[in-house]
């Protein structure tokens, strides 16, 4: 049972562990960051010792397995002139426990205890706002975050820009604790202009299911107006589990994290609504989709009039996260009037129907 006062400092009165019977009256003032949980910092403290408590099994069972120690951090510029860092460690990481702090150039309002203007903490990226206090961060654009083997790329948003910054990267533990950071001590300097390129082969996902792992696309025109897309995968796809997002030269609203002002997910087309300011689209007319082989062709016949279009294409995993992404990194463009016509392959096949003719005439046909 904890006691506590949610605001910047918690006043913790009583604590009590029914598994050991043990009543702990305490009358100390403890200050945490708030968006930590109250009930973790305890567990935390108590694995310490702070309250001199015997720990849970399942906090024995936490230290048998401790997160992993950090090989080497390496700085990129990517092609698209965004920076990306890669991190190397002894397994395959957890996205979730890594942290990325950058003290940038020209900015002066740092968060206190670490300086940092920028955060990159699991798979979102933050930046200090020049009104914060405390660990107060404000989520921007989402990081790209491709894992492999024993290594994690992380390439930022291309809304971050620098010139120059200071770095630390941080592993955690479940209750947010640095468990291991590189450099050892202090921070790492970089400058954009002077970092290796990336690449792109480092941004490609290992994508274990064939069916997800798109080889090649091809936008086509529509004989009679709209877009066609051919989509070429390494087996058998899901037609449910491919998207792909459209930017037209159009004067609307695009959606925050991506820039589209049009979807396709899944059998569905969507525009992006005047106003909307989150994951919200309206539905439109919906492709038709057939499929061939490890082949997937979607046709628009309500395809936005542009003078170019910019997209992309993904297969998304059931959590709809991203499982492949063509290209690796940044965007195609097209102009609509200088596409390939489609060509359907309508092929006749001989059907048999002996089963139908051999028997004697019938109204009906068992």
């Amino acid at each position: 049972m904890f006691w506590y006062h949610n605001n910047d400092t918690m006043a913790i009165r009583k604590c009590r562990i029914n598994r050991f019977s043990l009543q702990i009256t305490l009358q100390m003032t403890i200050s945490f960051w708030v968006d930590r949980s109250p009930i973790a910092w305890v567990f935390q403290a108590c694995r310490a010792g702070v309250f001199g408590l015997a720990v849970s099994a399942l906090a024995a069972q936490t230290e048998s397995n401790p997160p992993p120690k950090i090989v080497s951090v390496s700085a990129y510029r990517a092609e698209d002139e965004r920076l990306a860092f890669q991190v190397e460690l002894p397994v395959k990481p957890d996205p979730a426990r890594l942290r990325i702090l950058l003290d940038v150039g020209g900015r002066n309002h740092g968060e206190p205890n670490s300086g940092a203007d920028y955060m990159l903490e699991g798979t979102t990226f933050y930046r200090y706002s020049e009104e914060a206090k405390g660990w107060q961060w404000v989520a921007m654009e989402p990081p790209l975050i491709v894992t492999k083997t024993n290594q994690v790329v992380c390439l930022l948003p291309k809304s971050f820009r620098l010139t120059s910054a200071r770095w630390v990267v941080e592993i955690t533990d479940q209750n947010w604790a640095v468990v291991d950071r590189f450099p050892r001590e202090g921070k790492s300097d970089l400058r954009f202009q002077d970092l290796p390129a990336l690449p792109n082969e480092e941004l490609a996902r290992q994508v274990t299911a064939p069916g997800l792992k798109i080889t090649s696309v091809v936008p086509l025109k529509v004989p009679d107006g709209g877009l066609a897309f051919k989509v070429f995968f390494a087996g058998p796809p899901d037609p449910a589990r491919f998207r792909l997002m459209l930017d037209t030269n159009q004067s609307h609203t695009r959606e925050p994290n991506t820039g589209a002002d049009y979807m396709l997910e899944g059998v569905n087309f969507y525009s992006y609504p005047a106003g909307a300011s989150n994951w919200t689209w309206n539905a439109m007319t919906p492709p038709i989709v057939i499929a061939d082989g490890n082949t997937l062709t979607y046709i628009l016949p309500d395809a936005p009039l542009s003078s170019s279009v910019k997209w992309l294409a993904e297969t998304t995993n059931p959590d709809w996260s991203s499982a492949d992404r063509f290209p690796t990194i940044g965007e195609l463009e097209f102009t609509p009037q200088a596409l390939p016509e489609l060509k359907l392959d309508v092929r006749h096949r001989s059907e048999d129907v002996s089963e139908l003719t051999n028997s004697t005439p019938s109204l009906s046909c068992r």
